[in-house]
């Protein structure tokens, strides 16, 4: 897995790429990279999972805690660009992190999300 951030105005896009799970042992996983942005006092954030594949547990919880000290930090956390297939996992009935998180089909929906 891959994680790279990029910044349009005050929009902070995390950039996933690759597999998000566990067995990855990626350093700096991904709640300690956003937890490193929080801390550059960033607050708007979108999730790109253009390039993800696949999700385990692992990486479901790698979301929710980035999610939480975002909201804890009084910050905003979006996701776009999910495959029809994750889609379909995020918005099952165990998960349903769609009804925490707003999903955004593409990117640019998610950026002008944050004018409304």
């Amino acid at each position: 897995m891959k994680i790279q951030h990029r910044n349009l105005d005050d929009v902070c896009i995390i950039d996933i790429e690759g597999d998000l799970k566990g067995e990855d042992r990626v350093e700096p996983n991904l709640h300690d990279y956003i937890k490193r942005l929080l801390n550059e006092e960033k607050k708007k954030f979108i999730m790109n999972f253009e390039k993800v594949n696949f999700i385990n547990s692992h990486g479901f919880g790698e979301i929710l805690s980035s999610f939480i000290s975002i909201n804890k930090c009084h910050g905003i956390m979006k996701i776009s660009c999910l495959s029809k297939r994750l889609r379909l996992i995020f918005d099952f009935d165990i998960i349903r992190i769609g009804d925490i998180i707003p999903i955004y089909d593409n990117e640019q929906s998610a950026i002008l999300s944050f004018e409304k």
